[in-house]
């Protein structure tokens, strides 16, 4: 019997130091996250029980939320709208909470230390199913039993990303289905895959292949077999390029068995060896048969073919993308190849990236000294470098500094806000001002006692007394901030007080002022004929009688500063 005690204890000790690791297993980490392609549904179980990190909520203090037995689900926005979605158990007693986040140009490990990239939530204890649904009537939802099951429907809007954390709050065995259903807006990529451009290698024995979206590496077979060539060209092999976004690869290399003379060629999507053409990350394939051609030319040099900037407030790099790819050794490190020119002075260094893993890149990110923050049109213009050349495309060519590239900056949000305090007797009414600066169209408030708004200048009536913690999230289409402010909070003005219901004779009456509010003056009659405007008279005795005799006590509360004031009696027997 102790040995099977003591099996139990070790299993219980085992199965609680599991719950407390960290979470690595795909999906349930922010950088693993499933994809979410539109409005299918998702049967998600736990595989793991892990989850220690806290995450920041804008509730008041009182819990701490965790990434407790997660799922991660990531999507995009192709259209702004409202977004809804429905969490059901298998199990009806099962615990699930959710946050949502927006980590558009984000490191999604963010979502565990970044407050304005808070977006909804909904913490409910209670059990079964929950949302973002038409019965929810805040974004917000606290923590703590008898909250709603549903949230209201967030908006998201167009070219953002989203990251949905669900967690499992009472460590349920069973898993739930999750439908993106109900809302407005459209997490459904509504661009097929197709073939973009192809082009030969220097050397005319590879062919470089790009899609005009990133497609799955694993649909693609290694054989080469998803395609042919005309002319009579031997394909020998196909194999992708940098795997490692959750996306896919952008580019795709064909060897052959000879170079191709100069000409023109035709490039044929097919039905490979593994059963399928080439698909994108939500299992949309390109279709058979589909063509591009390409010519071969002699060597000639290439411009900057385009500029990618990340957008947001103050970006912080912007990366140029080439047709061929660039000999990083022909990248001064400095980023003097570059020159910017706008309404702020710019200079940047380049960030080696790919070239960590290879000796050439498509693409070259200059990342800003220091952010930018003044908006406007800036240009960037390739020069000769500190190291004494400009760079050097994969054929060994100088590239050509054509035109320069422009981007747009937008200038930062102020999330700050002012705060004006209306006192009165029965509740504090207080107004909230942000100026909407630099096209904010987007306001989160949570006022420090569970209640939030949207509104931009709200008005909130607090009917508590105490310490506030305010805190706004503002957002544009492209920016996000957040700003935090703690007030004081006076509260309703109300006489109270403690009296005992009887005395004798000769003994001290003991009094204990309960007042709240901004009191200011106390008005006390203990009923004998004294009167005192001390906040608590103590070591009043009443005077003997021969019998019972009540004393009323009446306490006036009041406050000059707001000109109000409440009443409150009590009636004490003297025995």
């Amino acid at each position: 019997m102790k040995r099977s005690i003591l099996l139990l204890l070790i299993l219980i000790s085992f199965y609680y130091k599991a719950l407390a690791q960290l979470c690595t297993t795909p999906g349930q980490t922010p950088v693993t996250a499933v994809l979410v392609c539109g409005t299918e549904s998702f049967y998600a179980s736990t595989p793991v029980y892990c989850g220690t990190i806290p995450i920041p909520v804008p509730c008041p203090a009182g819990f701490t939320y965790y990434n407790k037995n997660p799922n991660f689900f990531r999507m995009n926005c192709f259209a702004s709208g409202t977004l809804g979605f429905l969490i059901t158990p298998d199990d009806a007693i099962a615990d699930y909470s959710w946050q949502l986040f927006d980590i558009t140009n984000t490191n999604p490990n963010e979502i565990f230390t970044n407050t304005s990239l808070f977006v909804a939530c909904n913490w409910s204890s209670e059990p079964g199913e929950t949302g973002a649904t038409i019965d929810g009537t805040d974004t917000i939802v606290c923590g703590g039993g008898g909250m709603p099951v549903y949230s209201r429907m967030p908006m998201i809007r167009e070219g953002r990303t989203y990251l949905l954390m669900v967690t499992n709050q009472n460590n349920a065995f069973n898993g739930y289905n999750i439908t993106f259903t109900g809302g407005t807006a459209s997490i459904t990529d509504p661009v097929e895959p197709h073939l973009l451009s192809a082009r030969a290698s220097c050397e005319g024995n590879t062919i470089v292949l790009r899609g005009n979206k990133k497609l799955q590496c694993s649909s693609l077979a290694g054989d080469g077999s998803d395609f042919s060539i005309s002319g009579g060209a031997v394909i020998v092999s196909a194999y992708p390029g940098d795997c490692t976004s959750p996306l896919g690869t952008d580019s795709i290399m064909i060897d052959l068995a000879a170079p191709l003379p100069i000409g023109t060629y035709t490039l044929t999507m097919n039905t490979g060896n593994d059963g399928n053409t080439l698909m994108d990350v939500c299992n949309r394939s390109i279709p058979e048969n589909e063509t591009i051609s390409f010519e071969v030319t002699a060597l000639q040099p290439i411009t900057m073919d385009s500029l990618q900037n990340p957008g947001g407030c103050s970006p912080a790099f912007i990366d140029l993308v080439f047709e061929k790819g660039i000999q990083c050794s022909s990248i001064s490190p400095d980023g003097s190849d570059f020159s910017f020119n706008g309404p702020q002075p710019v200079s940047a260094f380049f960030f080696p990236g790919a070239c960590n893993t290879g000796t050439v890149t498509s693409r070259i990110r200059l990342q800003f000294n220091t952010p930018i923050t003044t908006g406007g049109t800036y240009t960037v213009t390739l020069v000769t470098g500190n190291d004494g050349n400009s760079i050097i495309d994969e054929c060994g060519l100088v590239v050509n500094p054509g035109t320069p590239l422009s981007f747009e900056v937008v200038s930062p949000l102020s999330p700050l806000f002012t705060v004006s305090n209306t006192l009165s007797c029965r509740q504090d009414s207080v107004r909230f001002f942000h100026d909407g600066n630099n096209n904010t169209n987007s306001w989160n408030w949570s006022f420090g006692d569970g209640q939030n708004s949207s509104l931009q200048n709200p008005v909130h009536f607090y009917t508590t007394p105490g310490t506030k913690t305010i805190r706004l999230i503002v957002k544009n289409d492209r920016c996000t901030d957040s700003s935090k402010q703690v007030i004081q909070v006076n509260g309703n003005l109300e006489a109270k007080f403690e009296a005992p219901s009887a005395i004798c004779p000769g003994d001290t009456l003991q009094l204990v002022n309960n007042s709240t509010g901004a009191v200011d003056r106390w008005q006390w009659d203990l009923g004998d004929g004294t009167r005192t405007s001390v906040q608590t008279p103590s070591g009043h005795r009443y005077p003997a009688v021969s019998r019972d005799v009540f004393f009323t006590i009446t306490l006036i509360a009041a406050s000059d500063v707001l000109q109000c004031s409440d009443t409150t009696k009590k009636q004490v027997r003297l025995l």
